[in-house]
C-alpha cells in the first residue's frame, strides 16, 4: 500500500489501531483507526477504492474508547435476578460463575453466580462482541472464579478485588451493557466497500 493510500483511505493494521498519540498532558488513543479497526480490521484496498468518511469512524472509536476504558463506571444492564441493593453479601460470594445448563446445551441467556443468584434474561446480541475470539462475557466467565495456584497454593479470589460485595455481579451486568453499545456503535458504521 503507497503512503497516498494510507492517507487518503486511513486503512489501519492491527498495531495502528493501538498506537498512542500524545495528547497536552496524557496520551489519547487514535480513535479513528481503532473505529476503522474493529469494523474490519485486515483490508486491502486498489487505488481506486474510495473509503467512506473517516469522521464516522472517528467519532465510532472515541465512543468505544470512551466506552471501554470507562467501563466500570457504566449503569449495570437490568437483568432478571439481580440481587437487591441491600443483599446479604454473602448471597453474593462468586465460586465460579456459569451458564445454566452446563455442557455442550448451557443457556447463555443465564449466568449462575451461586446458589442464591441467577441472572437471566442476556440478550443474544452480547455475544457478538468478543475479545480475542470470545464473547467478553465469556472472559469474565473463565476469569471471575476462586483459584488455587497448583504450584504456590496462592489463592486468586475475585471476591476481594474490591470493598464492594456485587462487585462482581454487577461486573457481569455492566459488561452486558458495555457488549450491546460496542456491537450497536459497530452496526451502525458504514461498510467499508470491500
Amino acid at each position: 500500500m503507497t503512503s497516498w493510500e494510507w492517507q487518503v483511505l486511513k486503512v489501519p493494521t492491527r498495531v495502528d489501531a493501538l498506537r498512542l498519540t500524545r495528547g497536552a498532558n496524557r496520551p489519547t488513543y487514535d480513535h479513528g483507526h481503532l473505529g476503522v479497526d474493529r469494523k474490519a480490521s485486515t483490508c486491502h484496498f486498489s487505488e481506486a477504492t474510495r473509503a467512506p468518511s473517516p469522521r464516522e469512524f472517528f467519532a465510532a472509536g472515541r465512543r468505544l474508547a470512551d466506552l471501554h476504558v470507562g467501563y466500570e463506571a457504566v449503569d449495570p444492564f437490568e437483568l432478571d435476578g439481580m440481587p437487591d441493593a441491600g443483599a446479604d453479601p454473602k448471597s453474593l460470594h462468586v465460586e465460579k460463575l456459569r451458564f445454566a445448563g452446563g455442557g455442550r446445551g448451557a443457556d447463555k441467556s443465564t449466568i449462575v453466580v451461586n446458589r442464591y443468584v441467577t441472572l437471566s434474561h442476556i440478550p443474544q446480541d452480547a455475544y457478538r462482541y468478543e475479545v480475542n475470539g470470545r464473547s467478553a462475557i465469556e472472559w469474565i466467565l473463565d476469569r471471575y472464579q476462586v483459584k488455587i495456584d497448583k504450584d504456590s497454593k496462592i489463592v486468586n479470589d475475585p471476591n476481594t478485588w474490591s470493598d464492594d460485595p456485587r462487585y462482581v455481579v454487577d461486573l457481569v451486568a455492566r459488561i452486558v451493557r458495555v457488549s450491546l453499545a460496542t456491537v450497536e456503535i459497530l452496526d451502525a458504521l458504514p461498510p467499508l466497500g470491500v
